[in-house]
């Protein structure tokens, strides 16, 4: 009440940014399964080695997009420095672009294993 933002409505968007997180996650797993499987030996480890890369790779991305954003706006580059209490529209402004962020790795991640998978798999 004290910034006229009810605390549900915070509280659920960082839950769907959970819950895009664990979707971006559990992509990045298909596409080292998908990448892993194309190699002819030690297919496992292939796997998990591109999981891993590909879920470093995506946080480096929101990470970067972050701090891209945060260029233009004091308050979001003060989350970088300092660990200063930060006010409900940063918040606001940081979960927007989480959910973009997470979307755009989604769906890029989604498309890029259909078309790998489309190429063919050797899911033996």
């Amino acid at each position: 009440n004290t910034y006229d933002v009810k605390i549900i409505n915070i509280l659920l968007a960082f839950l769907f940014i959970f819950f895009l997180e664990f979707a971006n996650a559990l992509q990045s797993g298909y596409t080292g399964i998908i990448l892993g499987h194309k190699m002819n030996n030690t297919k496992t480890g292939f796997s998990v080695l591109f999981g891993f890369g590909t879920y470093t790779i995506t946080q480096i991305f929101v990470l970067l997009i972050t701090f891209i954003l945060a260029l233009f706006n004091n308050d979001i580059m003060n989350l970088f420095y300092t660990m200063d209490a930060i006010n409900v529209p940063t918040v606001k402004l940081c979960i927007m672009i989480a959910i973009v962020v997470y979307s755009i790795n989604i769906i890029w991640l989604y498309v890029f294993n259909l078309i790998q998978f489309k190429k063919g798999v050797n899911v033996e």
